[in-house]
């Protein structure tokens, strides 16, 4: 069921002040409209996009006969022959320069990076690829570094060069680097997939994973990681609403995410400070290709990370680099941007039991949380501060805590202390008069619990434990991302389960993040000081908006009956919701961000 929800919240304005932004904040009032669009029968047609996107081929689609073109000719050359205004190409040109001085400062190498482009053409069949290489480290005709276009297809040459770069619908793009830092001489790969819409910022984290040895991960396997992840992100955009400018946001939103291979000795240590700045200083230079792309935290990054790759905007000149990377830790950071994700998992569980035919209400739940992360966390805190519920089970990595009179938030700091194998369960005992038992991680689904929160490990829910014996509904919210096995979903409607099982799927159970994050660059291109009283009452606007929107989004895609998401329904429900909004965003009938009486120019904000 799709509804339509239409609501607006009061405007408030605050006093610019944030040492990451300019000093001329240019920002649509701060109202916010729920806009969804009406319902139909759509099918999914290609991304299409005018701006210069990026991405690659899987090596099956690349014909042998390969043809470089401007084979290492200057990089303005090369810029202006892909496709990029001149300006911008002498921006991007600038910010190579500056980008090599600053790298070397930090004792830092980059030797090129490769933006790569797959898309669809009218001149030509099946998906089109090409690729620049920009050079950081070769210097040549005063400065100009060398540069490369490789072109993956033997159909696009001569003219149709210019029909590619005018009338291609860009559907993918991957930017990949190799960074190698002096002091031990030991490299970092970083790989960035975004799928690309019209006139949309793509959103999405960097996930940082470590590696011992020599090599790093291999960009195939970075890629296809980063791939799955971004399809995932474009989802949830879509779902909450993101995917459209109104009043409130006068830009829109699509899905990326980055895979980052890092020695595992950096972990702690400057080089990773060093690896995120080196980002930072890539960044703008892509910027300036039409590459609108704003990263935020995600597995082993955060606020200090994000702080030195906004560091490196600005150093690079960046416009509104507060705009352009989001999680920040120190100014132009959101207030509630930490707690985001983890309030709208408790505001879909809320959303849930209040459905009709719900099997469960509030004070008859017992929830199990897998993860006391950021995403468990605030979760956690949010359903006990608001809503006295019983948390009887909590995970993590040493160990699954069960409390059968529910946690407190008393003995909240210590339960997660003990599960993070910081504090023995024994003294937890003694000091808050309990009888908790502590087991195994993997024994968190059997601790007796009707409602089930995963926000840790992808894969964690199989058909098994769904298949249990038990003697009352189980209800799920998915507070972490592939929360349940492709077989288990797939398998659901065709098994016969002990007692029914309603699914809240990932998509429309963890969106919060990317909806703090677009309050949090929208706040960033407001300027808004948050000490101020302007800025208090702004946050405070911030999350009744917060809300307003995780609710519109279960309505327009759920409806109110508890039957929309027992066994698959939920994802079924996704898909064509997803469909849906795909299809209004090809169609004739959606609106630009002109129709809202909004609208950024996004060039200037780079």
């Amino acid at each position: 069921m799709i509804r339509n929800v239409l609501s607006s919240l009061p405007s408030v304005m605050s006093k610019p002040s944030c040492s990451y932004l300019s000093h001329n904040a240019v920002g649509a009032p701060h109202t916010f409209l729920n806009g969804v669009k009406s319902a139909g029968s759509p099918s999914l047609p290609s991304a299409r996009t005018n701006m210069r996107m990026f991405s690659i081929a899987s090596s099956n689609q690349i014909n042998p006969n390969q043809q470089n073109l401007n084979h290492k000719k200057p990089l303005l050359t090369a810029l202006n022959a892909w496709g990029v205004e001149p300006s911008m190409s002498n921006l991007a040109l600038e910010r190579v320069s500056k980008a090599r001085a600053l790298l070397a400062e930090r004792g830092v190498t980059i030797d090129e990076v490769s933006v790569e482009e797959r898309m669809t053409t009218p001149s030509a069949s099946g998906l089109q690829t090409r690729e620049i290489r920009i050079s950081l480290s070769d210097v040549a005709d005063q400065g100009e570094g060398l540069s490369e276009i490789t072109v993956k297809n033997a159909e696009i040459q001569g003219e149709s060069q210019s029909e590619m770069q005018k009338d291609g619908r860009v559907i993918q793009r991957v930017v990949s680097f190799d960074m190698r830092h002096a002091d031990d001489g030991q490299t970092a790969r970083v790989v960035r997939v975004s799928n690309p819409e019209e006139g949309a910022i793509t959103k999405g984290g960097i996930r940082v994973l470590p590696y011992s040895g020599h090599q790093p991960h291999s960009k195939a396997a970075l890629q296809e990681g980063a791939a799955e992840l971004s399809r995932g992100m474009t989802e949830k955009t879509k779902c909450v609403g993101l995917n459209h400018a109104d009043q409130r946001l006068g830009f829109k939103l699509a899905g990326g995410k980055t895979e980052v291979s890092m020695p595992e000795s950096w972990e702690g240590t400057q080089k990773k400070a060093d690896l995120f700045a080196a980002q930072g200083l890539v960044a703008p230079i892509t910027l300036a290709l039409g590459m609108y792309d704003s990263p935020a935290p995600d597995m082993r990054s955060g606020p200090k990370e994000m702080d030195a790759y906004a560091a490196s905007l600005k150093d690079q000149g960046v416009e509104k680099p507060g705009f352009w990377i989001t999680g920040k830790g120190a100014e132009g950071a959101h207030p509630f941007r930490p707690q985001a994700t983890g309030e709208g998992v408790a505001e879909v569980l809320r959303q849930m039991l209040n459905m009709k035919g719900a099997p469960v209400t509030m004070q008859s739940a017992n929830i199990a949380v897998q993860g006391a992360g950021n995403v468990g966390l605030f979760t956690l805190r949010s359903l006990l501060e608001n809503d006295e519920a019983k948390i009887v089970a909590l995970s993590d990595m040493k160990g699954a805590l069960h409390i059968a009179q529910g946690l407190t938030m008393a003995n909240l700091d210590d339960a997660i202390n003990v599960v993070k194998g910081e504090m023995a369960i024994e003294a937890f005992n003694a000091a808050h008069g309990t009888q908790a038992t502590l087991a195994d991680s993997n024994a968190i689904w059997s601790m007796g619990a009707n409602v089930w929160i995963p926000a840790a490990n992808k894969d964690s829910i199989t058909l098994e434990h769904l298949q249990a014996e038990r003697s009352a509904p189980l209800m799920i919210v998915c507070g972490a991302n592939n929360a349940l096995t492709d077989e288990t979903i797939q398998q659901l409607g065709q098994v016969t389960l002990d007692q029914p099982v309603y699914i809240a799927p990932p998509e429309i159970a963890n969106p919060g993040g990317v909806v703090g994050s677009a309050l949090e660059m929208e706040a960033c291109r407001q300027e808004v000081d948050w000490d101020a009283q302007e800025g208090q009452a702004y946050l405070e606007d911030d999350k009744i908006a917060f809300r307003s929107k995780m609710q519109s989004m279960f309505l327009n895609i759920l409806g109110d009956d508890i039957e929309a998401l027992k066994n698959a329904n939920g994802y079924q429900a996704r898909n064509e919701y997803v469909a849906h909004e795909s299809g209004v965003e090809a169609g004739a009938t959606a609106k630009p961000a002109e129709a809202f009486g909004v609208g950024i120019n996004l060039s200037e904000l780079i």
